[in-house]
Formats: structure tokens, C-alpha cells, sequence
């Protein structure tokens, strides 16, 4: 990422990622976790400290997508509304952290894929609601879906939503060109 950064003339900062271990912690597997208070605060105080013109982040999907909802009765209710709760918790501290960059006049990215509570979640619709705010489309991912004999059906596009408040990067993101070919699906 950083390499990627001073491709741009951008400085990068830290990263922050919830699958991966804390790159200053002294302790062999920690991880970030949004649910510790000690990790938000950790966090707001790195962002306080470095200023970050730009903060970018993809929350883990609070609920399944539309095409995991179709399988909702199988497993586990407890199981599944464990992980929506730590989904909405993840979410509302990355919009925390979107309000302080907003209100600080600096700006961020959110990303989440279409379908999930976060599209229609009331803390994302006030977000949305600030000053400046722009909302992005296009498609996050591609898969093809074949047949029982392996011919190529369709190609499925995943709706990505970005949330930024930046009207220049928004204008950016929507003239990349997302050519979606004709007789695709689009979920």
C-alpha cells in the first residue's frame, strides 16, 4: 500500500485491519478489534496524532447479503444474530470515525457492498445527510454462473456503494469505466 501511495505523490499513513495484527503492538497476536474500547481509543488517538487527509474503510458486512439471506433459515438464529450485532458495532465506529474526519474538514471512503444492512441503516442515512456527502455505484466484484454442464450462464456483478465526502474523488470513482456486458446479472 505504501509503494502503491508514493506511486500517486501520496503519503501513506497506518493501516488498520481487522484480519491483521497490529503492526506497533508489542504482543504476538493482537489483532484490531472495534468492540475494545482500548482499540477505539488507540485508534482515535493515531488519527488525532497523524491527521490523516484521507481515511478509507470497508466495515465487515453487518448481515448477510441479499443471496445469503436466501439460505437464512439454515444455521444457527443465535449464531447469525451474534455476528449482525458485531457487524452494526463495526459499523457504527467506522462512522465515528467518518463524523470526526467530516467534522475535522478531512475526508473519507466508506465502502460496503449493496444488499447489506448497511445500505439502509439509519446511522448511514444521517451520515449521508452532511454536508457534501456523495454516493458512488459500481460493481465490487464479478463471478460467473454456469450451467450443470459447466457452460457459462451469466457473469454476476456485485453492487459496491461508496460514501465519501469528497466531490473530486467522487468524480473520480464514478468515471472509472464499470462496462457492465449486456445479459448480466446485476445483484
Amino acid at each position: 500500500l505504501h509503494a502503491e501511495a508514493s506511486k500517486w505523490g501520496v503519503q501513506a499513513g497506518f493501516v488498520m485491519d481487522l484480519g491483521e495484527e497490529k503492526a506497533l503492538s508489542r504482543l504476538e497476536g493482537d489483532y484490531w478489534n472495534l468492540d475494545s474500547s482500548e482499540d477505539m481509543k488507540e485508534l482515535e488517538e493515531m488519527l488525532e496524532y497523524e491527521k490523516p487527509h484521507l481515511v478509507i474503510a470497508s466495515p465487515p458486512c453487518a448481515h448477510p447479503s441479499l443471496l445469503q439471506t436466501l439460505f437464512e433459515e439454515e444455521g444457527n438464529a443465535e449464531a447469525r444474530m451474534h455476528n449482525r450485532d458485531l457487524g452494526l458495532k463495526q459499523l457504527y465506529a467506522a462512522i465515528r470515525v467518518y463524523r470526526r474526519q467530516h467534522d475535522m474538514g478531512r475526508c473519507f471512503l466508506h465502502e460496503h457492498p449493496g444488499g447489506t444492512v448497511a445500505e439502509n441503516d439509519p446511522e448511514m442515512d444521517v451520515l449521508r445527510q452532511l454536508d457534501g456527502m456523495q454516493t458512488v455505484y459500481g460493481p465490487m466484484c464479478q463471478w460467473v454462473v454456469k450451467d450443470i454442464e459447466g457452460h457459462i450462464v451469466k457473469t454476476v456483478h456485485k453492487r459496491l456503494i461508496w460514501v465519501i465526502n469528497s466531490k473530486r474523488l467522487a468524480k473520480l470513482l464514478e468515471q472509472l469505466n464499470f462496462h457492465i456486458p449486456a445479459g448480466s446479472l446485476y445483484v
